[in-house]
C-alpha cells in the first residue's frame, strides 16, 4: 500500500533509513526520511511536552473505561496542559511531526511532503514520530464520560480535543457524535463534512476513517428524516470500506424509512 501511494504521488522516500530500490524509485526532488530525530523546540514548550509525556508513558497502556477511571487524575493533569495546538501531522519547522498511527500516518506524511515548503540548502524532508498524548488523554476522559451519561461533559473536552486536533478524524467524529446525542444536528453535520472537505490526503489516504465520517453522516441525516441524503452517505461510506457490516444495517434500515416515509408534497 505504502509503495503504491509513493509512486501516486511521485516521491523518493527513506523509510527508517533504507531508501527504496533504485528500480522503485520515481523521478521525484522530494526525498522523505522517517524515523528522524524529533525536533528541537524552545525550553518551556520542551518541558512542558517532557512532563506530560511522562506522565502519558504511565498511563499508555489503559485501554478500557475501567482503566481510564484508574488514571482519571493523570489523564485531567495532561488535559490541563493541553498547547494551542497539537495536530496529527504538524509541520515544525520544515519537520513533519507524525502523531498518528505509524501504519497509517507513513503515506499520509509521505503525500504530504511534497506540499511543504522547500529548504534552503535543499534537503529530505524529515519525518519524526511521537505519542499522540493530549489526543489520547481527551479522548480517554470523553469516553469515560460518555459511559457515566455526561455527554455535556463529554463534549467539553471534545472540544478541546477538536480545537488542538481538527485532523483527527476519530477526535472530530467522537464529537460530532456527541453533538448528535444533544440534539445538535446541524452543528454535527458541519463537522463531520468539514473534516472530509479539509483533509483531502487523510480522506484520500484513510479510507476508514472517511467512511466513519460518511456513515455519521447519515445518522444525522437519518435523524433530519433526509432519507435520500442519508442513503447516499451510507453509500459513500460502503464505497470506501465495501461489505461492511455496520453502514449495510444502516444503509437497509434507511430504505425501510424511506419506503414507508409519506410523500413529500409537491
Amino acid at each position: 500500500m505504502a509503495y503504491r501511494i509513493l509512486l501516486v504521488f511521485g516521491l523518493v522516500a527513506t523509510f527508517a533509513g533504507a531508501a527504496l530500490p533504485s528500480c522503485a524509485q520515481p523521478a521525484s526532488d522530494t526525498q522523505v526520511v522517517f524515523d528522524a530525530p524529533p525536533p528541537k523546540r524552545d525550553a518551556a514548550e520542551d518541558g512542558l511536552l517532557a512532563l506530560d509525556r511522562g506522565i502519558y508513558d504511565k498511563v499508555a497502556q489503559a485501554k478500557t473505561n475501567a482503566d481510564f477511571a484508574k488514571v482519571e487524575r493523570e489523564l485531567k493533569l495532561i488535559m490541563s496542559h493541553v498547547p494551542t495546538e497539537f495536530r496529527l501531522y504538524e509541520d515544525y519547522k520544515g519537520q513533519l511531526v507524525v502523531r498518528a498511527d505509524r501504519e497509517i500516518g507513513m503515506p499520509i506524511a509521505a503525500a504530504m511532503a511534497k506540499d511543504l515548503p522547500k529548504t534552503d540548502p535543499p534537503g529530505p524532508v524529515k519525518v519524526s514520530f511521537e505519542p499522540n498524548v493530549y489526543g489520547f488523554a481527551a479522548l480517554a476522559l470523553s469516553s469515560l464520560a460518555l459511559e457515566r451519561k455526561d455527554t455535556e461533559a463529554a463534549l467539553s473536552v471534545l472540544n478541546v480535543g477538536a480545537s488542538i486536533q481538527p485532523d483527527n478524524a476519530k477526535m472530530v467524529e467522537a464529537r460530532a457524535r456527541a453533538l448528535a446525542t444533544l440534539g445538535r444536528l446541524p452543528e454535527a453535520l458541519r463537522a463531520y463534512a468539514a473534516w472530509t472537505r479539509n483533509y483531502p490526503v487523510q480522506a484520500e489516504l484513510n479510507p476508514a476513517d472517511t467512511a466513519l465520517m460518511w456513515r455519521g453522516m447519515g445518522s444525522v441525516l437519518v435523524e433530519q428524516k433526509q432519507y435520500d441524503d442519508a442513503k447516499e452517505s451510507y453509500e459513500s461510506a460502503l464505497k470506501l470500506v465495501p461489505g461492511d457490516p455496520t453502514t449495510l444495517a444502516a444503509l437497509q434500515r434507511v430504505e425501510q424509512l424511506r419506503v414507508s416515509a409519506p410523500p413529500t408534497a409537491n
